[in-house]
């Protein structure tokens, strides 16, 4: 059943990607990150998540922005829905490991470029 959702929820995203809709998708991106975490079982895990995600929401719309990132996500998510067809554990821990991974990385990338804009202002450097 919360397969079923994954997938809905991706196909979903992958027709407001193709609309260019950031915000839609940030909104619709983060009810299928419920159902995944809601599935772990894990409410802590859960609260943590759902707070960095209200904290990081700006930059996380940024990411989205870039050219080409919603559709990769859209088969990031494609590929965990498989593996998780298949109960290959190993394949979606690491699916989900790299997705998370370059999810940092693209909000690490974010602050660093926000900082260096931020500090050319404040440094007349506009």
């Amino acid at each position: 059943k919360d397969i079923e959702k994954l997938e809905s929820i991706n196909e979903r995203l992958a027709q407001i990607a193709k609309d260019g809709d950031v915000k839609n998708f940030f909104r619709v991106h983060n009810e299928f990150h419920e159902v995944f975490i809601k599935a772990a079982g894990n409410e802590k895990l859960y609260e943590m998540i759902n707070q960095l995600v209200m904290r990081f929401k700006r930059l996380r719309l940024a990411s989205l922005s870039q050219p080409g990132r919603m559709e990769v996500s859209v088969e990031e998510h494609r590929n965990m829905i498989a593996a998780f067809k298949e109960h290959d554990g190993d394949r979606a821990d690491s699916l989900v490991r790299h997705a998370a991974t370059i999810g940092a990385d693209v909000l690490i990338q974010s602050m660093t470029q926000e900082g260096a804009v931020a500090e050319g202002v404040a440094a007349g450097q506009d």
